[in-house]
């Protein structure tokens, strides 16, 4: 799946409504990748929406959440991923 999520002035904040189709398609596994320097911000409240959906929540600067993405995938967890790709 790949859609752009965030904006209307809010990139660099992921909030829930970003995750709908996420959390509909249940993977185990949701890697945030906050940008390049790592500016991009996941709210407390995402955090816990992604755990009561019993999602396993990683948030890394993207230059290591893409690689921790590609591992889960080739260990055939379920999983889904969000990637700001500036800042």
């Amino acid at each position: 799946m790949s859609k752009t999520v965030g904006g209307g002035g809010k990139a660099h904040l992921l909030s829930i409504e970003d995750l709908k189709e996420v959390v509909e398609a249940k993977p185990e596994v949701f890697v945030v990748g906050t940008g390049y320097n790592g500016y991009m911000k996941v709210p407390i409240e995402v955090t816990n929406f992604l755990a009561a959906n019993n999602i396993e929540l990683i948030v890394e600067n993207t230059r290591e959440a893409w690689k921790t993405f590609n591992r889960l995938a080739e260990q055939s967890k379920k999983v889904a991923a969000a990637f700001h790709l500036t800042c």
